[in-house]
């Protein structure tokens, strides 16, 4: 009997153990913490990451993890915060001549620092720029290969990488920056059109009675007249250079990321994940006293003969938009009704198009067309108001003998937006 009962306990062990085995088998594997949801969890930003892209060739990037949370600027871009998101940005420059010879550019027309922007706009992120150092070949372009900044069992994170063309002109197309939309992990290769960028900006501001251009300096703007700005004549080179290079560009970089990152709580399929540059004005007509207005309406006042967008509920009221700058901003354009296929049209006029309630001004001389303003983002450009809310948007307008004209330019981050990395 003893010996039966040392022969049923050894089994009985052996059941249980074997049962031991296979519950741990079976069991669910724990994910790692990824406390910021940047796609890279709280262990490796703890103790920092080695990056080292696509090839042995490639320069390898360590970032550090931060001796303290709550870093902002450059210190916080140095860093790696497993409170708050950090995210990777590869960027290709130019390695060959721009299409046409650019005044001070040799290959590249992308500044020192083209994610500033983007930096600025998220101060509490660890912004982490990489860069090749001989050719673009280092960062292959498959949909993964090259991107990888980190890996392990659970979970893998990839960088958004940007692409710069400076040969592909306004000929071939009007679009400044093209990304697929999606997070770092998607196929979201983006493709910055510098070249177009320079040419844009001064095409624009060489039309024949344009006799000032300004850039804002202060973010959010909706009248150019309240705001911090540098100025100068559309001759000064280094003035124009800055704007089109480290103006213009870094907002076009920080647009684009928008497309990568989700910006957007939900997918809307004109703008994706991201907030669109303009919320365009609907068009209201001409402006009456017994009417209620809202933000984001336009209105014709009976007495200036100017345009008007509503920034603040008013009405019905009987003080004109012209007389009253707490609700209405005025467009500073030539009002010159509806769109006609038979007209020539020049810099600083405003036209509806029949059928709409969509409203254009026209930045360079253009007609008689049958090409609709609406098909023609080169000749004309939407009347429109800043998303809000956000906390980057920077702005150029143009001083004519027909008025100003405001383009906003870049991404609109708003201040409650949870972007989405992987």
């Amino acid at each position: 009997m003893k010996t039966r009962g040392k022969s049923w306990t050894r089994s009985g062990l052996a059941v249980l153990l074997w049962l031991a085995v296979l519950f741990l088998a079976s069991a669910p594997v724990l994910a790692e913490t990824d406390t910021d949801s940047d796609g890279i969890p709280d262990v490796a930003e703890k103790a920092g990451v080695s990056v080292t892209l696509n090839s042995t060739t490639t320069p390898s990037v360590t970032v550090p993890p931060c001796a303290t949370t709550g870093l902002t600027g450059s210190a916080r871009n140095a860093c790696l915060d497993y409170k708050t998101q950090d995210v990777f940005a590869i960027v290709l420059n130019a390695t060959t001549a721009p299409a046409s010879p650019v005044p001070g550019v040799t290959t590249t027309l992308l500044p020192t620092d083209p994610l500033a922007f983007m930096e600025a706009s998220l101060p509490t992120w660890g912004v982490h720029y990489l860069t090749a150092s001989t050719t673009v070949s280092n960062y292959s372009t498959g949909a993964v290969n090259g991107r990888t900044v980190y890996t392990d069992s659970y979970m893998t994170q990839n960088a958004m990488r940007f692409t710069e063309d400076n040969v592909s002109t306004l000929s071939s197309g009007n679009l400044m920056g093209l990304t697929t939309w999606g997070t770092p992990n998607g196929y979201d290769d983006t493709t910055i059109y510098a070249y177009r960028v320079y040419q844009w900006v001064t095409q624009v501001s060489t039309t024949p009675d344009i006799t000032q251009v300004c850039y804002s300096t202060t973010s959010s703007p909706l009248n150019s007249s309240t705001q911090s700005t540098q100025c100068a004549s559309p001759t000064n080179s280094t003035f124009m250079q800055n704007l089109w290079q480290n103006i213009y560009l870094r907002c076009t970089m920080a647009h684009e990321a928008g497309h990568s990152m989700k910006l957007r709580g939900t997918y809307d399929q004109t703008v994706g994940y991201h907030y669109p540059t303009l919320t365009a004005a609907v068009w209201e007509g001409t402006w009456s006293s017994s009417i209620a207005y809202t933000p984001g309406q336009e209105v014709l006042d009976p007495n200036s003969n100017s345009t008007f967008i509503c920034t603040a509920a008013v009405g019905p009221v009987s003080t004109h938009p012209a007389n009253d700058s707490t609700h209405w901003t005025a467009t500073g354009t030539s009002w010159m009704g509806t769109w006609s296929s038979s007209t020539a049209y020049s810099a600083g006029q405003e036209v509806t198009i029949s059928g709409t309630t969509s409203t254009y001004t026209c930045v360079n001389a253009v007609g008689p067309t049958t090409t609709s303003p609406a098909s023609d983002s080169i000749d004309w450009v939407p009347e429109g108001i800043p998303t809000a809310p956000s906390i980057m948007n920077q702005f150029v307008y143009y001083t004519s003998k027909n008025g100003t004209l405001t383009w906003y330019i870049g991404n609109r981050y708003a201040s409650t937006d949870k972007p989405a990395l992987k």
